[in-house]
């Protein structure tokens, strides 16, 4: 009896991951710039900054608990460490948000998280204290951590719920049964940062940037990817349309304006993809690239029938 070739996707059930999907219903209509993932991004940020301090004025370089706090040493990553999550706000720009058409943010936290108390308190502080330019005061219409088990709802009053454990991302993750060809389409900005070297990207560059997310992810969770993929120049592939976009953002922590730029675009893919179906798969669900954390990297990978 011939033996069963090896999964090549084996590896995806061995990394580990929550989901938090929230609903952020505002108190009064208000018409986001084009960085609403970033608005979202900051404003968390220092929602949980503000939950977990214990330093008066939040001056991290003097503070007696730096060495244990969660922020520094878990949220925000550690030197060129991997921060544990990506963020998704997908929104039109100009499109007015209000109660018909709330906000929608989707945090996946990659491996344990050291104290889920944290993040429900920082997601309901955030939305209380505002968002945008003015502040608008936002309700947690909805919301609801993905793991193991049932989801867990976390929109309520009173206590904090038990969080779920983390799932292995294969549960997150769809590969298709044979992939013949893909459409990816980035749908918010993809910075590759020094990969380039100053030229501009191939369409298996987006490869080549999952297989590096894959590998980050896999060390910051201490696992051994098992898996040896092909050359990510073998994908090929051709751009049906690419530009770059200039972005920055002035950071309130940092005290500094901080670039965001990317490039936008879409790829069209043969069966060459194939043997790198399980990297796009997961890139779908991880994003990949510089910043991810703030909303970029985000892709949508439509297989071929």
């Amino acid at each position: 009896m011939t033996p069963s070739p090896p999964d090549p996707a084996a590896w995806l059930p061995m990394l580990r991951a929550t989901r938090l999907v929230a609903v952020l219903e505002p108190q009064i209509p208000w018409r986001p710039g084009p960085e609403l993932a970033v608005t979202v991004r900051g404003a968390f940020g220092l929602a949980v900054r503000e939950v977990a301090c214990v330093h008066p004025g939040g001056a991290c370089a003097d503070c007696p608990e730096r060495g244990v706090c969660l922020v520094p040493a878990w949220f925000e990553g550690r030197g060129g460490d991997l921060r544990p999550f990506a963020l998704r706000v997908a929104w039109p720009t100009g499109e007015l948000v209000d109660r018909a058409r709330p906000i929608r943010a989707t945090w996946t936290f990659l491996g344990p998280i050291p104290r889920p108390s944290l993040l429900v308190e920082a997601l309901h502080r955030m939305a209380r204290a505002g968002l945008g330019p003015l502040r608008v005061p936002h309700r947690v219409a909805h919301a609801v951590a993905e793991g193991e088990g049932a989801p867990v709802e976390l929109a309520g009053s009173g206590s904090v719920p038990v969080w779920p454990e983390p799932v292995p991302l294969s549960r997150l993750v769809r590969i298709p049964a044979e992939a013949r060809g893909a459409r990816v389409d980035l749908v918010t900005r993809v910075s590759f940062g020094k990969r380039l070297e100053g030229r501009e990207p191939a369409p298996a560059d987006l490869v080549a940037a999952a297989m590096a997310r894959a590998r980050h992810v896999a060390q910051h969770q201490s696992v051994a990817l098992p898996v040896r993929w092909p050359d990510p120049r073998e994908a090929v592939g051709r751009w049906l349309y690419l530009r770059r976009e200039g972005a920055q953002r002035w950071s309130g922590r940092q005290r500094q304006e901080v670039w965001l730029d990317g490039w936008i675009g879409a790829a069209e893919f043969g069966a060459e993809i194939a043997p790198f179906a399980d990297l796009m798969a997961f890139a779908e669900v991880v994003q990949i690239g510089r910043d991810t954390s703030a909303g970029l990297g985000v892709v949508q990978v439509t297989w071929a029938r």
